[in-house]
């Protein structure tokens, strides 16, 4: 890590082996630095950059190269950041950064590209229109404080960046923006090559030392994100969509990184097992899934959000489930600030990190890029890890912005009838702020039976000892059981000796997807055992083991992965439930809502997913459209579907490959 004369700051890591180098650019100049006059600027800026320097002044010179070369490039704005990476064939790294240094020394911005580049922003924004996240988005922004930046128009249009005024002044109007934000001082640049890491310096040293530092120093945002609270709004989604999202405006933390308070308290309120709020409204069929955690991020605040994706019945309960969230929050807040809590996140964190699978590279340079902005050199690769310090006063001080009268509540319903329209997205939404008793309920915790905290994780490895094997034993699977129901192959890795493992086994079944009734029978079966699993299965996963179980044309496909320690204790629960579920009418019907609801989304995906999927599906032995299993679904009864899995489960075949740090008598 080296901060350049001119405060631009950089990495450079050494890849001996790799077949190709990668380099990201993060600026700290986004959509929140925008003048009204000209919203959309920050990602006009970013279209028109890539077209011609002085040094090169072809506008496509740069493109090719990349992709001549075996590599990809792109970019993106945020509302904080401006982003810029490519890789490309390992042998061919400096002359791509020579390339790219060009863009940040001298691009020329040349005035016969802004007229297509202006339309290919707002075909950006014309494609994205039906978005259901920018269309909540929309809503969001026209609802805060209209003088806090992120209540602005960020992605740009025809109207927003033109409005009349023409090319010449909106040409000038970028080159003002790129002469007030793009400074080294605000770079950061990340570099991944075979090179030694002295190449690599001297590389980057001669080109990027030329970046101008302008020395620009940006304030803190001090506009509250609400004038007035509670704020709580109704929108129509284009989609079948359910959902309760209650935010609350927070602190800029990420200061904060080493205690990570919004880790623990999103750790607590996300919680999915057993007692859980997510584990109680799944029992009450008011839910499907919940999220919570940091959302938006800027100098000067941010935002932690819980979202919980809802049934038709919990759209009907919606104050009540609000009513679980509040009291969720107040139990935290009265007894869940435990260190033994916070050192069990911190011990886990510490597995990630040590034995986390290398990253693509360039997805590795976009976060130390992003990293290199907010923790201190020592930190820039370990800090997202990082939980070194309980402090439980500083826990206690965001719990305590978590609070009613700080709430932004969105209500997301397919059946709402509107009295208002966005400007952007034409949303139709609805302002519905709290009655006053409804609001002193959520105030006063008045208890809701059997939520409870988080029991201490059983799944956290305790023992992390490597195989040592046969050092003769050959590096190709072998079989180990073979019998007429079971074939099973063995594999111990000695290339990358880590305590994990991957098992993989196929249930298979020659009638699994014969016909659109079985396979939609198979889907919601898989569909509910993983339901039934999740409470159970939920703190493997936070402790690094994972499971997949998936409905495929001939069988069940499960894999289990991560850790190696407690694989068979997750094992044993897959299998008993697989063999004999716990078949329940209000479990079956939330689960085949969810399965029709996403079989009818699919015909709203964009062009480029659904084509993507009907490929997918065309390449199976066994194809059946969306419509058909639609068809299928709704025909099907829990009856059925138990019938179903008895008949695929009595005539199968298992196939097992046990591959990672698994000796042949454990596999």
């Amino acid at each position: 890590q080296q901060k350049l004369p001119n405060e631009l700051q950089t990495l450079f890591i050494n890849s001996p082996g790799s077949n190709s180098g990668s380099v990201q650019i993060w600026f700290r100049a986004g959509s929140a630095l925008e003048r009204d006059e000209h919203l959309g600027i920050a990602h006009f800026l970013e279209h028109m950059l890539f077209l011609g320097t002085e040094k090169y002044p072809d506008a496509g010179e740069y493109q090719s190269f990349i992709s001549s070369h075996g590599g990809t490039h792109n970019a993106y704005t945020s509302f904080e950041h401006t982003n810029y990476f490519f890789d490309i064939g390992a042998e061919h790294l400096e002359e791509g950064l020579d390339r790219f240094a060009q863009f940040f020394i001298a691009p020329l911005f040349n005035p016969e590209f802004v007229t297509r580049e202006v339309n290919a922003v707002d075909s950006e924004y014309q494609t994205r229109i039906q978005d259901d996240y920018r269309r909540a988005l929309d809503v969001f922004k026209e609802l805060i404080n209209p003088d806090h930046p992120l209540a602005k128009f960020t992605v740009g249009n025809l109207s927003t960046l033109l409005g009349g005024r023409g090319e010449d002044a909106l040409r000038q109007a970028l080159l003002d923006f790129y002469a007030d934000y793009y400074s080294a001082n605000r770079m950061t640049l990340v570099v991944i090559g075979k090179e030694s890491l002295g190449d690599l310096q001297a590389m980057v040293d001669a080109r990027f030392s030329k970046v101008e530092n302008r020395k620009v120093k940006i304030d803190d945002i001090e506009e509250p994100l609400l004038k007035k609270a509670p704020l709580q709004f109704s929108l129509k989604p284009r989609k079948e969509l359910r959902e309760l999202s209650i935010s609350f405006p927070v602190p800029d933390l990420r200061a904060r990184y080493h205690e990570k308070p919004l880790n623990y308290i999103g750790h607590i309120l996300g919680h999915e097992a057993e007692g859980s709020l997510l584990y109680l409204l799944k029992t009450k069929g008011w839910a499907e899934r919940l999220r919570a955690g940091s959302g938006i991020e800027f100098d000067g605040g941010g935002m932690f959000s819980i979202d919980i994706e809802l049934t038709p019945a919990g759209m009907a309960s919606v104050d009540e489930v609000s009513d679980a969230v509040f009291e969720a929050i107040a139990l935290l807040r009265e007894s869940g600030i435990e260190a033994w809590r916070y050192q069990e996140l911190a011990d886990i964190a510490k597995l990630q990190f040590n034995f986390r699978t290398r990253p693509e590279e360039i997805n590795e340079v976009s976060r130390l890029a992003h990293n290199l902005h907010y923790y201190s050199p020592a930190d820039v690769i370990r800090g997202d890890y990082a939980m070194e310090s309980f402090n439980a006063g500083l826990i206690q001080s965001v719990l305590d912005e978590l609070r009613v009268d700080n709430a932004i509540i969105a209500i997301t319903r397919p059946d709402l009838k509107g009295d208002r329209e966005s400007q952007l997205y034409a949303v139709p939404y609805k302002l519905s702020l709290p009655a006053d008793d409804v609001l002193e309920r959520w105030r006063q915790r008045t208890g809701l039976p059997g939520l409870t905290l988080p029991k201490p994780n059983p799944f956290i490895a305790n023992s992390l000892a490597i195989e040592e094997g046969d050092e003769n034993a050959p590096d190709v699977p072998r079989r180990i059981i073979n019998t007429h129901r079971v074939a099973a192959w063995h594999m111990l890795d000695k290339r990358f000796p880590l305590p994990k493992g991957n098992l993989n086994i196929l249930i298979r079944s020659p009638s699994a997807s014969r016909d659109a009734t079985r396979q939609a029978a198979a889907e919601m079966w898989v569909r509910m055992v993983r339901d039934e699993l999740n409470a159970f299965t939920y703190p493997a996963q936070l402790a690094g083991l994972d499971y997949s179980l998936q409905a495929q044309w001939d069988g069940l496909g499960l894999e289990i992965r991560g850790f190696d320690d407690k694989q068979g204790m997750l094992l044993d629960s897959i299998a008993s439930r697989l063999a004999n579920p716990e078949w329940n009418e209000v479990r079956f019907q939330r689960v085949k809502m969810d399965y029709i609801r996403d079989l009818e989304n699919f015909q709203h995906n964009e062009p480029y997913r659904y084509l993507s999927q009907e490929l997918s599906q065309s390449l199976r032995r066994y194809r059946w459209s969306a419509s058909d299993r639609l068809a299928a679904a709704n025909r099907l009864g829990l009856k059925e579907v138990k019938a179903y899995s008895r008949e695929l489960m009595s005539a199968t075949q298992i196939y097992v490959q046990a591959h990672g740090n698994y000796s042949e008598a454990d596999a």
